[in-house]
């Protein structure tokens, strides 16, 4: 389990910086930064919440097809 932190650790933080620091998040705060309350500001957390649960359960799944294809 040790051997797998410090991995697993920096796979999260290139994913964190891919998914908060690209044109998109990027365009929705320059448009919201005046407001201190945005529903756009949400709404793109919660899509971006959405999609990233997504692909870890489509992968959960597709791992679980291939499984007994690879043994």
């Amino acid at each position: 389990m040790f051997a797998l932190a410090l991995p697993l650790q920096l796979a999260n933080e290139f994913m964190g910086e891919l998914l908060r620091n690209n044109k998109a998040t990027r365009l929705v705060e320059q448009g919201t930064a005046a407001k201190s309350f945005s529903l756009l500001r949400i709404a793109y957390g919660v899509l971006l919440f959405l999609i990233v649960t997504g692909l870890l359960v489509g992968a959960g799944y597709g791992w679980r097809l291939l499984r007994p294809l690879l043994a």
